[in-house]
């Protein structure tokens, strides 16, 4: 299956030569590949098991556009057949796929960049790093207050005295903290 992808994606066209020629670099190419895959099969650092690896690049290569950049590489010798396993998964994408992976990580940027807005602001606060007033939102976190102590200090008076524990986060610059107050 392997040989008749890469014979299929370009390599009778632009190999130059006769066919059972290309035919012969197809199979030679797809034995040094299923070669590597076997051996490496168990090898720790290895993405996974050998079935993986062959289906992650089977499918790769059945994508007209991936296949032929890999068949044009190998021609080229940018690459050795033994490499295409080693290939990140970049490399073997679609362009579609592609740019539908990039949307979804930009997606997740920007939204990974929104603060969480806590139940107070507090228009007189400084933030911690960049010395902004005026953008500080906080809540107080679950502690002496509420009854939430470590087993050490139960019935001790010690943490009596202590402020209460809150976490703030800064809307200009999405830095977060903890302070006492």
């Amino acid at each position: 299956a392997f040989k008749r992808l890469l014979s299929a994606r370009g390599v009778g066209a632009e190999g130059g030569g006769s066919e059972i020629k290309n035919d012969e670099t197809a199979a030679q190419w797809a034995e040094e590949v299923e070669k590597s895959a076997w051996l490496n099969r168990d090898r720790p650092g290895r993405r996974g098991p050998y079935r993986a690896e062959m289906r992650r690049l089977l499918h790769a290569i059945k994508d007209d556009g991936v296949g032929r950049s890999l068949v044009e590489r190998l021609l080229r010798e940018e690459i050795k057949p033994k490499q295409l396993l080693k290939l990140p998964d970049e490399d073997l994408l679609s362009t579609a796929q592609k740019t539908r992976r990039e949307e979804i990580l930009s997606n997740a940027l920007a939204e990974a960049r929104v603060v969480r807005e806590y139940q107070f602001k507090d228009e007189d606060l400084p933030c911690d790093h960049c010395q902004k007033v005026g953008g500080v939102t906080w809540e107080y976190v679950a502690g002496i207050r509420d009854g939430f102590t470590k087993a050490e200090t139960w019935g001790s008076s010690s943490g009596a005295d202590r402020g209460d524990q809150c976490r703030a986060a800064c809307l200009h610059c999405s830095a977060k903290w903890l302070f006492e107050k």
